[in-house]
């Protein structure tokens, strides 16, 4: 923007560094448009020239763009399976979630844990405790019922960054009908 009775805005002068660069730019006039589309932290710099050379202070702008979902680590492996069926609690899981670039919206990383067989409330077959560092520690039952093919444990992780990102995980452990099955975990 001009002085009241200044000589007027001849141009505006940007450059982009970072993610997304972009060498300096004249653009004429008193307005420019900059489209900003790279993941990851740009920063515009940019000042304005008047019709009679005077430039002002440059100005800086940082953007952060976050595209990616955040990652989830630590869900048990694929073909998870308690053995023996001994009643015991087993530790199969110590589960995070991060993200690089804009971090996780708060209150955003949830995980539930499920059965197909049924549970005393007072004395559960999944539990899950925080391990203190904003991650969670999954604990099952090595335990089934005595008809049918066995007990599939599910567990659900959610997270979403500050960019709106999210990320869904699914994993299951068994504890299989008989030995033949097994893999002990």
């Amino acid at each position: 923007m001009d002085d009241s009775g200044g000589s007027g805005v001849k141009q505006i002068q940007y450059e982009l560094t970072g993610a997304q660069s972009v060498d300096m730019q004249t653009v004429p006039g008193s307005a420019a448009s900059v489209t900003l589309s790279a993941e990851g932290m740009t920063t515009l710099n940019y000042f304005g020239t008047d019709k009679a050379g005077n430039a002002e202070q440059s100005k800086a702008l940082t953007v952060q763009i976050d595209k990616t979902p955040p990652v989830v680590s630590g869900l048990p492996a694929s073909g998870c399976t308690l053995w023996p069926p001994n009643n015991q609690m087993v530790q199969v899981a110590t589960i995070a979630a991060a993200d690089a670039l804009s971090g996780l919206a708060p209150g955003s990383f949830q995980l539930t844990g499920s059965s197909n067989e049924p549970s005393d409330p007072n004395n559960p077959d999944v539990v899950i405790t925080s391990n203190g560092s904003g991650g969670y520690v999954v604990q099952l039952r090595a335990a089934r019922l005595g008809s049918g093919t066995g007990r599939v444990y599910t567990m659900n992780v959610t997270a979403m960054d500050l960019g709106g990102n999210t990320v869904t995980s699914t994993a299951t452990c068994t504890v299989p009908r008989d030995h033949s099955t097994a893999v002990a975990h």
